[in-house]
């Protein structure tokens, strides 16, 4: 692999004590990994996919808080850096793709745009009490967008943090708060998962369910600080009933805790990796190690008895060009009987995951 040339590194995980580590592209169908090179900090960067596919990776730390890097998978392609590429500094920003093909890229600069409600309760859900939060699916009918809701699960209780820095490791919550923000007086309205959790992944299912999984059922996010890891994945259905609408799944055997994350591949399944609760690299004698394995979750709809209602699509058959505001005919084909009036159509838009390329000998990469 060549290494690109880069300017000095003036990062303090950059240091001649620092030992990079690269990222990789990891092919799904063979199950094999390729080494890539990034040369500056992104530890907490933010970014997003075009609509071409190239991903573009935007600020990060120290060197790296106003680098844009980009990558566009090609078998032998490698990431592409701007030095200066933000005009101003950025840190755990957010990244969203415009209809026009350009980013839009916001961080917190204490802006009030809206007040909502407190949730009940006045539990912290950010960090280190890290909850989890997701927009629901935006269900569209005849151009018009019903409502948009927003679901926030887990957390720690306040003096979490303290008392876990003490040795005390405080039960994760196991409540949600769901709410319309689109609505003119939104209000919260309160849940409660089967299974406590911190550090929990959240993401959309094609079905509309959302997964939650990974993290921990007792302390805070940091290095150390969680205890417990929640093996089994939770499914929550947002149209059933409250009550009803979350079903334990079955369980993982490896904890994934700090720093682990959960990313939805094209056929269904879900990609689960990570997990380093340490400051540093540790692979042997740690309650929780470093996890650098990857699995696959196979949520219940990919389950063989559901074959017969699994459309095979006949056309477009692949990389079809669906432009803003225009529509598109797609085709397809089932085994079983289906009624016409029940078929909708899922998009699902790429995620984005903060990932952490460096380890540092002297000072832990978050």
């Amino acid at each position: 692999m060549t290494v690109p040339t880069s300017e000095p590194p003036t990062s303090r995980f950059q240091t001649e004590n620092a030992a990079p580590t690269p990222p990789v592209e990891y092919d799904v169908g063979s199950n094999t990994i390729r080494p890539l090179m990034v040369l500056t900090n992104v530890w907490c960067s933010s970014g997003t996919l075009m609509s071409d596919g190239t991903l573009v990776q935007t600020g990060g730390w120290a060197d790296g808080y106003r680098r844009v890097t980009t990558y566009k998978s090609c078998g032998t392609c490698d990431w592409k850096e701007i030095p200066n590429g933000l005009n101003q500094q950025r840190w755990y920003a957010t990244n969203h793709l415009l209809p026009d093909g350009r980013q839009i890229i916001i961080d917190a600069k204490n802006q009030v745009v809206r007040t909502y409600p407190t949730m009940p309760g006045g539990q912290p859900r950010n960090y280190p009490s890290t909850g989890s939060a997701v927009l629901l699916p935006l269900w569209i009918k005849q151009g018009v967008v019903e409502a948009v809701e927003v679901l926030v699960c887990g957390g720690t209780p306040k003096g979490a943090f303290a008392n876990a820095n003490n040795g005390r490791f405080d039960g994760a919550l196991d409540s949600c708060g769901r709410i319309r923000i689109s609505d003119n007086d939104p209000q919260w309205v309160m849940e409660t998962m089967p299974l406590a959790r911190v550090m929990g992944d959240m993401l959309l299912l094609p079905n509309g369910h959302v997964l939650i999984i990974n993290g921990a059922s007792a302390g805070v996010a940091g290095w150390e600080l969680g205890r417990n890891p929640v093996l089994s994945p939770v499914t929550y259905r947002p149209d059933n009933q409250i009550g009803p609408r979350f079903e334990v799944q079955n369980p993982s055997t490896k904890p994934r805790v700090y720093d682990s994350t959960a990313v939805l591949l094209r056929d269904g399944r879900v990609l689960v990796g990570g997990s380093n609760p340490h400051d540093k690299y540790v692979f042997a004698n740690a309650l929780y190690p470093t996890e650098l394995s990857l699995e696959a979750f196979s949520p219940s709809y990919l389950d063989s008895s559901s074959s017969p209602l699994r459309p095979r699509i006949i056309s477009p058959k692949t990389k079809t060009k669906i432009r803003y505001g225009k529509l598109v005919a797609v085709t397809f084909a089932v085994s079983g009987p289906v009624d016409p009036n029940l078929v909708t159509v899922t998009m699902v838009s790429p995620s984005f995951n903060t990932l952490v390329f460096y380890e540092s000998k002297d000072v832990g990469s978050g």
